[in-house]
């Protein structure tokens, strides 16, 4: 088979991952919180699946995805229990795995009076205990670094945290990241809570969909190549034969 089948197909099997990656992207940017995925990709000397070992050859390969955690524009909602955070900071979430980082500010809730996100993870104050209202049907006001007045009352301080390194955090369902406990700590003014904001999501939608597109022409012009050469293997096989 002509060497130039194994760039075509290491291609189309790096498009193939990109489209994945895109089409989540997109489909999720509406997302309170969402962090896009981006595809890495590396460049790999192949000698050793050619045929003429004279002449280097090279192609592509995924090298793996990371998240892009730059933060995504606010829009402001007007319902004060949608939170959104300003600089690197992170709300903090019980999760049925455990306590989760995220950045999705959307909150309700529930019939204990209790805080939870819409996956139904409960929001923790700094004492990594739920943050719970009294039942006096007041709205509560949550000013920038996360205290929580019901009235007059003070009810609560919400988990805000920042991590030392972001390579160690691990993304997971629902827009939560897992990280060890060492790589967190208390955020610090450099992180503000807006309150009645949600964070959108951090793709340009237009953008994506460009790229979305242009990545599946791509793909298809890769699949094509194989198919020819395919066919060509195919007729040289049986003019030797």
């Amino acid at each position: 088979m002509a060497n130039g089948v194994y760039i075509a197909v290491a291609g189309a099997q790096a498009e193939l991952r990109r489209l994945d990656v895109v089409s989540n992207n997109l489909a999720n940017n509406n997302t309170p919180g969402f962090k896009k995925d981006r595809v890495n990709f590396k460049e790999v000397l192949a000698n050793a699946f050619m045929d003429d070992s004279k002449q280097d050859k090279r192609f592509v390969e995924v090298a793996g995805t990371h998240t892009d955690m730059s933060p995504g524009p606010l829009r402001e909602t007007g319902n004060p229990l949608d939170l959104a955070l300003l600089g690197d900071g992170f709300f903090k979430v019980q999760t049925r795995r455990g306590p989760r980082l995220t950045r999705g500010g959307t909150f309700m809730q529930n019939t204990q009076g209790q805080l939870i996100s819409t996956e139904g993870n409960l929001l923790l104050g700094q004492n990594d205990e739920p943050i719970a209202f009294p039942p006096n049907g007041k709205s509560p006001v949550i000013n920038g670094t996360g205290k929580i007045i019901v009235g007059k009352e003070t009810v609560g301080n919400l988990a805000i945290v920042e991590v030392k390194d972001v390579s160690q955090l691990k993304k997971e369902e629902a827009g939560t990241f897992a990280t060890n406990p060492d790589n967190i700590e208390l955020a610090t003014n450099n992180t503000q809570v807006h309150q009645g904001y949600i964070e959108s999501g951090n793709g340009d939608s237009v953008r994506m969909m460009i790229t979305l597109v242009e990545t599946q022409r791509h793909y298809d012009t890769l699949h094509r190549a194989i198919e020819t050469y395919k066919d060509l293997d195919q007729k040289v096989t049986r003019i030797v034969s």
